[in-house]
Order: C-alpha cells, then sequence, then structure tokens
C-alpha cells in the first residue's frame, strides 16, 4: 500500500488502537457475516470467526435451510 507521499505503509502500521463507537459492528451485523458466512458454506478465519461471535453476544445464529 501506499500513501500520497509514496511511502509505502502495511495494514498494521495504518490501524488505530482506539476508535470512535460509531465504526463497531454491531452484534446483528456481526451475527449477520457469520450467518452469510454459514449459508455459503464459507469457512471464515478462526479469529474472525471468534471476534465475530464475541460481538455478536448473545445473539443465535439460525440458519434456514435453502429451498
Amino acid at each position: 500500500m501506499e500513501s500520497s507521499e509514496g511511502q509505502e505503509s502495511t495494514l498494521s502500521q495504518i490501524l488505530l488502537a482506539e476508535v470512535p463507537e460509531k465504526y463497531y459492528l454491531s452484534p446483528k451485523a456481526c451475527l449477520g457475516i457469520l450467518r452469510r458466512a454459514s449459508v455459503r458454506g464459507k469457512e471464515l478465519p478462526e479469529v474472525l470467526k471468534k471476534a465475530l461471535e464475541r460481538q455478536a453476544g448473545g445473539l443465535t445464529l439460525e440458519v434456514e435451510p435453502s429451498a
């Protein structure tokens, strides 16, 4: 990745440790990501899956069978 000055950056160099809550994924949004991955048969990276499950809190994943 290149910045406007032409210097190369990596994602880990530009991520912020503290961000406003408006940029957080809601529990419902996290559950939607998990549900869509399940319906499509996509395996999420374990770290991402655990983070989404943790953020989803007590919401449960219900996958409707396809017709």
